[in-house]
């Protein structure tokens, strides 16, 4: 590796990775780079055919987990407007600090 790209040497090997060179000021064109990153995970995921099931039940366990079990497990308790959001946490916060803490 030469010397004057020794310091950029993550970047060199993520440039290489993707086919890319660097000059010798360090300047390259990020929307090549950006298009050259997303055609390398499209033609990735084109080839996949195990790995797309799997995406798509990882895809629909999130959906499970942040959508689904939201609603069941974490009502919201804070409904109303600015002022009253502010009271509620005001009166929360000050209900807390006025409980002992109790080492043990």
């Amino acid at each position: 590796m030469s010397p004057h790209i020794s310091g950029h040497f993550p970047y060199v090997v993520v440039l290489r990775i993707f086919g890319l060179r660097m000059s010798r000021n360090c300047s390259y064109n990020h929307t090549v780079i950006l298009s050259r990153v997303i055609r390398f995970y499209v033609d990735g995921f084109r080839s996949m055919t195990l790995g797309r099931t799997l995406w798509c039940i990882i895809l629909i366990k999130l959906f499970i987990m942040f959508a689904v079990l939201r609603v069941f497990f974490f009502p919201s308790y804070l409904q109303g407007g600015d002022e009253e959001k502010g009271e509620a946490v005001s009166a929360e916060l000050t209900e807390r600090m006025a409980q002992p803490i109790n080492p043990r």
